[in-house]
């Protein structure tokens, strides 16, 4: 197996594996939040919802996942440039899932701003 193909077989593991784990890690966080919700509700405590947490969450996951792409298309220029292979170049697509999810998202972020003030 060339060096080549090992780069782009553990660029697609980690493209796979991390945003795996990163959902699976929001989910047992918001699962969390929900649950300590709903047991301050039975205790008869209400707890505010604040729309400015969610909109600030949303762009940190948006940055997140704009520096996820940039960083994706950039290990891939490297490693294109280091081993000589210009058909590498073509994984540089592969960061641009992210760094266009980002940008949906801090769009969405600016929404929201907007419509909070």
């Amino acid at each position: 197996m060339d060096a080549g193909a090992v780069m782009m077989l553990g660029g697609a593991v980690v493209l796979t594996v991390l945003p795996s784990v990163a959902m699976a890690t929001g989910y047992m966080a918001r699962r969390l939040e929900s649950n300590e919700r709903i047991k301050a509700i039975e205790h008869g405590h209400l707890l505010p919802f604040d729309p400015k947490e969610v909109a600030l969450r949303t762009r940190r996951s948006g940055t997140v996942c704009v520096a996820a792409g940039l960083g994706i298309i950039a290990a891939v220029l490297v490693a294109a440039w280091t081993l000589h292979d210009a058909d590498l170049l073509a994984a540089t697509g592969l960061g641009l899932v992210p760094l266009f999810i980002g940008g949906g998202l801090l769009v969405d972020y600016r929404t929201q701003s907007k419509e909070l003030r």
